[in-house]
């Protein structure tokens, strides 16, 4: 890899690294017992999406950046009426496991629902995060605490859903999934997607890091667990 570094370009050198990630992600599939969402002819296509899917969502950051567009440092309430869904994922890849934590406050800070959850699986960073949002979206829904905006602090993956196209990759069919309820369940005004920083999501991922040590889901309406108390009034002092 070192050799490759010095002589491939930049946009090889992604793509051999996700070349590189993909067959070790198979292979652990293979392993664990579970079967290839996809078939040996439709390996190298995959690469080539989601190399592109990377490139693209990458580009579209870089553009935002230099258009001088805000992104959030710390948590701010919304308009009222509206709710801001926050979700985060911990990750566990040595024994396959993933923490999920999502948090819903109103305009002002308070909190009206939070859950954490957890997922045996071998789930990709990108996979992980999609996931969360669309657990999110679902938990605000059926609490009826809509519209809302989703944050996140997985850059890509929001990307990618403002793009409004489903990439061709494993995280795209999470992104589909997304499409598919926001498109059954809620109307086109009333829900967003924005990336924030970690320090805007910090809440959320406290819980995720509960959920990673869990076996079983929890919800709570109008509170939070003790442990997340302190972050979530250190947020609302906006």
């Amino acid at each position: 890899m070192i050799k490759c570094r010095n002589s491939l370009l930049v946009d090889e050198m992604v793509g051999l690294s996700i070349l590189l990630w993909k067959i070790w992600y198979r292979k652990n599939i293979v392993v664990h017992g579970s079967s290839p969402s996809y078939c040996d002819s439709d390996f190298l296509e995959w690469v080539h999406g989601f190399t592109k899917d990377y490139r693209i969502a990458n580009q579209k950051h870089k553009g935002a950046s230099s258009n001088g567009v805000c992104v959030e440092n710390s948590w701010r309430p919304l308009d009222e009426g509206w709710f801001k869904v926050n979700s985060d994922t911990a990750i566990d890849g040595e024994n396959m496991k993933v923490g999920i934590g999502i948090i819903i406050r109103n305009s002002n800070g308070v909190v009206m629902a939070s859950s954490t959850q957890s997922l045996k699986a071998g789930y990709s960073h990108q996979m992980a995060e999609a996931t969360a949002i669309l657990r999110g979206l679902q938990f605000a829904v059926y609490t009826g605490l809509v519209p809302c905006m989703i944050e996140s602090d997985a850059q890509v993956v929001i990307n990618l859903l403002k793009a409004g196209v489903p990439p061709y990759s494993d995280v795209g069919l999470i992104i589909q999934d997304i499409f598919s309820f926001c498109e059954n369940s809620l109307n086109s005004l009333s829900y967003s997607f924005r990336f924030v920083l970690r320090k805007a999501n910090l809440a959320a991922h406290c819980l995720a890091k509960i959920g990673l040590s869990s076996f079983v889901d929890d919800y709570w309406m109008e509170e939070c667990p003790p442990s997340v108390v302190p972050v979530v009034r250190n947020d609302y002092s906006f």
